[in-house]
């Protein structure tokens, strides 16, 4: 399970599908295990086919809750279906939702967070995503800051930083862009370091305008070559999908393509980046290949016309 959970951090659906597929089917485990399995399926199925196929995967979920007797998986897979309804656009049946389930009252919970800590979790970010999209932004970002620092202070890392992930989608919702940016930068640091852009493409296209504005800015922040290139894979995943399987290059081919497209020199692009020239030439010649291109202009766009890179990114004064 925990190889399974780190490769979906790492964006590796392919690979992790198999591994939390295998657990969910499994006739033993705790609950965690199961939550674990249950939750990242869903979350993958929500986003490639919809609310339809999410709530199959929560109904399976609550099936085996029923078959071996465990309450507190009925009860997460509950959140999960509040989140998975709001994010849908039918807040009526997610509020119905929460309402049978007791996701409000879990959701409530205050102080260090227990052995019951996944049903708070769940239930914070199903609360605070229904409170959202109904225009309460406000109230959704107390609960998921308060949540998130309790979660912090218990020694919780990750779900702190889930719940932080969600809280700057809210801000950017709200138009507090200034401090969606500067939270989101600090985020950047943990998940460049951890390879863990999964809690990126967790929030989907709530996220993806403010990375796009977040490279467009990348000089008056200051963005590392590392922090660029995620932002970059998780633009290219969020749009088409994984874009070494969707486009055909590597998140390093998509970032020196990128550099290309704003104009840099191979010198400039490898200062940018931390290759050498001779390793940007080498990219830049299976980017070529890849794209057809001839030529630098060529190249760019091709690039433009494939929408390989993001809006506003390419310099196209030259």
């Amino acid at each position: 399970m925990f190889l399974g959970y780190c490769l979906y951090l790492r964006g590796d659906q392919a690979a992790s599908n198999p591994l939390l597929k295998s657990l969910a089917k499994t006739t033993d485990g705790w609950v965690d295990l199961f939550a674990t399995a249950y939750e990242l399926q869903a979350r993958q199925a929500f986003i490639r086919g919809g609310l339809a196929r999410a709530l199959e995967i929560t109904a399976q979920a609550d099936r085996l809750a029923q078959e071996r007797h465990l309450p507190r998986l009925g009860q997460v897979a509950a959140a999960w279906r509040v989140e998975f309804l709001a994010l849908a656009g039918r807040r009526c049946e997610a509020r119905r939702e929460a309402a049978a389930g007791e996701v409000f009252a879990a959701a409530e919970a205050r102080g260090v967070p227990d052995m019951r800590w996944r049903l708070r979790l769940a239930a914070t970010m199903a609360i605070a995503r229904l409170s959202a999209t109904e225009g309460a932004t406000a109230g959704a970002l107390q609960l998921l800051e308060s949540a998130a620092m309790e979660f912090l202070d218990a020694g919780l890392l990750l779900p702190s930083l889930r719940l932080e992930t969600l809280a700057i989608a809210v801000l950017k919702q709200r138009g507090a862009q200034e401090e969606a940016l500067s939270r989101l930068q600090r985020l950047l640091e943990y998940v460049a370091a951890e390879g863990a852009i999964g809690l990126l493409l967790e929030q989907g296209g709530s996220l993806e305008r403010l990375l796009l504005l977040a490279l467009r800015r990348n000089q008056e922040l200051i963005l590392s070559g590392a922090q660029r290139d995620l932002i970059s894979q998780a633009i290219g995943m969020m749009q088409h999908g994984d874009p070494g399987e969707a486009c055909g290059f590597s998140a390093r081919e998509l970032a020196v393509l990128r550099e290309l497209c704003n104009g840099r020199s191979n010198k400039a692009i490898g200062e940018t980046l931390d290759l050498s020239e001779n390793t940007v030439k080498f990219h830049l010649k299976r980017i070529f290949r890849k794209l057809g291109a001839d030529s630098r202009a060529a190249a760019v766009k091709v690039a433009l016309q494939k929408h390989l890179v993001p809006p506003g990114e390419a310099d196209t004064t030259g």
